[in-house]
């Protein structure tokens, strides 16, 4: 009876207790070689659900002072409402192109969990996650932020600049301003005081762009922006760069053209949709193809100094064989890149789609030439 009498003075209501905290926790996956943590921030960006977008920081708490940073963008924010208002009065609940809805924040978050190595199973088909290219930058001290795209728009819409067919899709699309967003994050406190965001670390001058499958979209896509930072090296692995190969009648692929031009809503658009290319970038350093940021980012600690322009380093992972998309979105650009001496093409040759991020060694190799350009002898560096 004592001891139940004991028990029972330690009780507490359930409105006493302690909230658990998931806003943070250890980025613990067996790649990590050391204490790092994953910190969810919310945005004040709307998804098409109604919920606040979200964005995932990694990063080392005891590590002081400035420190190198990597934006990483994940694969599958591609899809669309096929019939808006057909079932609803409101534009999001009619049927989606992909089978389950790639348009709001729950899938948007899940993607990043994914591809941090932290959600178990195999959330995007054909793909595997391991969180091999997370982890080695977090190795190499870099530390990084992914956004969650709940706009299913390949990351290029941005609101008063590149806007999606908004008449006839109900909604406004917002990818390419969350990844901008990210950058004002890390290098204008003032924008980043102003939402309330305040990052666990100082980013410094060495700025990292990593796109995993269609997430390569969201690096050209910055590449392509109005007062980029300069960038020290990208990757982007299996990523479709020219898009015009969707409008091609002989792919048969008109369901996703018809995604692309509610993304790309002008005739004018469609027919230059390969400008927004690392095959236009690589040719030659021009503005913008439809230049419509005019902002000034005078004193925005964002100068432009990369804008337009490839990286110093650019690794460029790609298959012949990869069962997801054309191989012209992709074969081209390889061949071009092949050519520059601050690229590094890798053919994988195998019937699969994102490699380095289930292949540590892989993942290592190239975040090793993203940080210093010396290649290794993992991939071949000559198209065929």
């Amino acid at each position: 009876m004592l001891l139940l009498l004991a028990s029972l003075a330690c009780f507490k209501p359930y409105e006493d207790l302690a909230a658990l905290d998931f806003s943070e926790v250890p980025f613990d996956i067996d790649l990590v070689e050391s204490t790092a943590r994953i910190r969810t921030v919310t945005t004040g960006l709307r998804c098409p659900d109604g919920q606040d977008a979200r964005f995932y920081v990694v990063y080392q708490p005891e590590v002081e002072g400035p420190v190198p940073l990597a934006l990483g963008f994940h694969p599958g924010a591609f899809d669309y409402v096929i019939d808006p208002y057909a079932e609803s009065t409101s534009a999001l609940y009619g049927a989606t192109w992909r089978s389950s809805s790639r348009m709001n924040r729950d899938w948007a978050d899940l993607a990043v969990w994914a591809s941090l190595g932290m959600y178990p199973g195999d959330f995007l088909e054909g793909e595997v996650h391991e969180g091999a290219l997370a982890a080695a930058l977090v190795n190499e001290g870099v530390a990084q932020l992914w956004p969650a795209n709940c706009w299913g728009d390949l990351w290029h819409n941005e609101e008063g600049f590149q806007e999606n067919d908004f008449a006839r899709e109900g909604l406004t699309r917002n990818g390419r301003t969350l990844a901008w967003w990210m950058l004002r994050y890390a290098y204008e406190p003032d924008f980043a005081a102003a939402q309330g965001v305040e990052l666990p670390f100082e980013a410094s001058d060495e700025l990292y762009l990593v796109g995993l499958g269609e997430g390569g979209r969201a690096v050209t896509e910055l590449l392509l922006h109005e007062g980029l930072p300069r960038v020290t090296g990208a990757l982007v692995d299996s990523s479709p760069d020219t898009l015009s190969a969707y409008f091609d009648p002989t792919n048969e692929l008109e369901a996703e053209a018809e995604g692309l031009r509610r993304l790309w809503p002008t005739e004018e658009q469609q027919q230059a949709i390969d400008d927004w290319s690392l095959l236009g970038l690589s040719r030659t350093s021009l503005a913008p193809p439809f230049a419509a940021d005019t902002g000034d980012s005078t004193g925005s600690g964002l100068d432009g100094a990369g804008a337009f322009r490839l990286p110093e380093r650019l690794a460029f992972v790609w298959s012949a064989a990869d069962p997801r998309q054309p191989l012209a979105t992709t074969q081209a650009t390889a061949e071009a890149l092949a050519l520059r001496p601050d690229a590094w093409v890798l053919e994988q040759r195998d019937r699969a789609h994102v490699f380095s991020n289930a292949d540590a060694d892989l993942a290592g190799e190239l975040v090793h030439y993203l940080r210093t350009g010396q290649q290794t002898q993992t991939g071949d560096s000559t198209p065929q």
